[in-house]
């Protein structure tokens, strides 16, 4: 829901692309990395744009071959009949993969949010509060 959207704007705002809808995991001394498939080397698939080549669009620095894992973010919907109530306590879970616990934060899509600043905000905040290694 908005993935591909969200990855536009933050390539377009100067952050590196990995991978659309699927990486390859592995496991390097303890950390999780994620790896992009060769068969969807740089490919963004977007509504009502289609296929778009993220190396002839942003250039080639824009492509990541592979990114340390360290927190997951999952947009969904907001709930039909809060759909305008405010939380003020993040939805954080923790998800399993390959045996390493990663927090998961649950981002509610709508229109009327800024969903590139929340993920950079997101990621900062994580990051001021766990000293891990990260990628732009």
């Amino acid at each position: 829901m908005g993935k591909s959207d969200l990855a536009l704007s933050l390539l377009d705002r100067g952050h590196r692309f990995l991978c659309d809808d699927a990486v390859e995991l592995q496991i390097n001394n303890g950390t999780l990395i994620a790896t992009r498939p060769e068969k969807i080397r740089d490919m963004l698939v977007v509504r009502d744009l289609g296929l778009l080549s993220v190396s002839k669009t942003f250039g080639e620095k824009a492509l990541l071959d592979e990114c340390p894992l360290d927190l997951i973010i999952e947009l969904q919907l907001p709930p039909q009949k809060r759909a305008t109530s405010s939380s003020l306590s993040p939805n954080i879970q923790q998800e399993i993969l390959q045996g390493i616990p990663l927090p998961k934060y649950r981002l509610h899509v709508c229109e009327s949010r800024n969903l590139p600043l929340l993920v950079e905000t997101l990621v900062r905040k994580h990051h001021d509060s766990e000293e891990t290694h990260h990628c732009e």
